[in-house]
């Protein structure tokens, strides 16, 4: 009971601190589609932790925070008061619930800044599910004396995987906060740009809500034929899409083919992109170095991608699927579809989402660092010459250099946007 008062009492903080200024640029910061997240420092008998922040049209915000303890809390409110849909002379408490699964509702209860819900330790079976929920349900439904309101929840998938690793970050002492005479800011209201992207747009006619790009993710060019090998989880709730390289412009991309067991996704463009990358011939080896390049936290981070080096750390994925490499490569929402290279810059897999270390989380007791994923290159190869694609193979030649590496990996992959949402 004593960590979820520490959560309560880092909630109280949240809102006595709202209107402080920015932190500073060295504590961990990130942006999700509408979700706008920071770190935020100890506070009397609260831990430290990390919080992610939307605002909806109404006004109401909802907050997901995770402490350095790794428990989970959310706290609903409208600036510093109760939400106005909430009844004057609530005498009940706060049950809460992801889509139709009211049979997993989580308790809350009614403060004088906003409701308040204990969801509990995220590595524990009962708080990893629900974490995951989160990240994969489309509303939020809380009811307080009967009385009940909805909260979209997009974009929420990567917005709790950059709440992991900010809170990751957090409890390893990465984090320096700044000091000063009052409490360093806990979640500071997001610039106005910021501001803008999370307040949800008023109703637009069709057409113009089809090209609202509601998400990205990262892709590699396969063939000389304009075909574009991503994740399937980037493109499944799109209504079309885009695809971008760096110096040109968003051209359209038609999925022909999608397998959602292995999440591999294929596209195709009208006019042939001029890079392509050749698969490898050889199996990796455990321990090789690998690089992940791709275009996370879209809008965020570089428009011209990021890099990240690593090694193979195992060769298999969670509970021992054969079909996944587990990688030290640091990845991020927005990289999921991207490549995998070896040190020649030969593709050797396709790079998946981070949230899967909850999973990890829930077998382990802890939540792992630097615990990443990608489907094997000949998981990719099989998916592509069942779509009669065969791409270019080649052996594994001499090492590059980074930047000769990271220079071949810019030019074949591209970022996938994700234009209006599928109903």
């Amino acid at each position: 009971m004593r960590q979820r008062g520490q959560v309560a009492a880092a909630v109280t903080f949240l809102v006595l601190a709202w209107a402080l200024p920015a932190p500073a640029q060295d504590v961990p910061q990130f942006a999700v589609a509408s979700w706008y997240g920071v770190a935020f420092p100890s506070s009397g008998n609260a831990p430290a932790g990390c919080s992610a922040l939307s605002e909806f049209s109404t006004g109401d915000r909802v907050e997901i925070l995770l402490n350095t303890g790794m428990m989970l809390g959310l706290h609903i409110s409208k600036g510093p008061r109760l939400p106005e849909w909430v009844p004057s002379n609530q005498t009940g408490g706060v049950r809460a619930w992801v889509d139709d699964e009211p049979e997993f509702a989580f308790a809350g209860r009614v403060t004088p800044t906003g409701l308040f819900l204990d969801v509990g330790s995220v590595l524990n079976r009962s708080g990893a599910s629900t974490f995951r929920r989160l990240g994969e349900g489309r509303a939020l439904n809380v009811v307080v004396d009967g009385t009940l309101q909805r909260y979209a929840l997009r974009g929420t998938y990567g917005a709790l995987a950059e709440l992991i690793g900010c809170a990751q970050k957090v409890r390893a002492g990465e984090v320096t906060f700044p000091a000063r005479a009052t409490p360093p800011l806990a979640a500071a209201p997001p610039p106005q740009s910021a501001q803008a992207a999370q307040r949800p747009p008023s109703p637009a006619p069709a057409a113009s809500d089809e090209s609202r790009v509601t998400g990205s993710g990262s892709g590699v060019v396969v063939s000389d034929a304009g075909h574009i090998l991503t994740a399937d989880h980037v493109i499944e709730s799109c209504r079309s899409l885009k695809v971008i390289q760096i110096g040109a412009s968003a051209v359209a991309a038609d999925v022909v083919g999608r397998d959602s067991r292995n999440d591999l996704a294929l596209l195709r463009v009208a006019t042939p992109l001029p890079n392509v990358a050749s698969l490898r011939l050889e199996a990796l080896r455990n321990g090789e170095a690998v690089v992940a390049f791709g275009y996370p936290l879209g809008g965020l981070l570089a428009s011209t991608g990021n890099v990240t080096f690593g090694n193979v750390s195992a060769l298999v994925g969670l509970r021992d699927d054969s079909r996944m490499l587990q990688i030290s490569a640091p990845v991020q929402p927005g990289n999921s579809g991207g490549p995998l290279l070896d040190m020649g810059g030969r593709l050797v897999g396709v790079v998946q989402s981070k949230l899967n270390a909850v999973n990890v989380a829930v077998a382990s007791g802890d939540i792992p660092q630097n615990v990443n994923f990608a489907m094997k290159g000949s998981v990719a190869l099989g998916f592509l010459q069942a779509h009669n694609v065969e791409p270019v193979m080649e052996r594994r030649g001499p090492d590059l250099s980074q930047a000769d590496v990271t220079a071949q990996a810019q030019k074949v992959t591209v970022r996938v946007l994700c234009l209006g949402a599928a109903s």
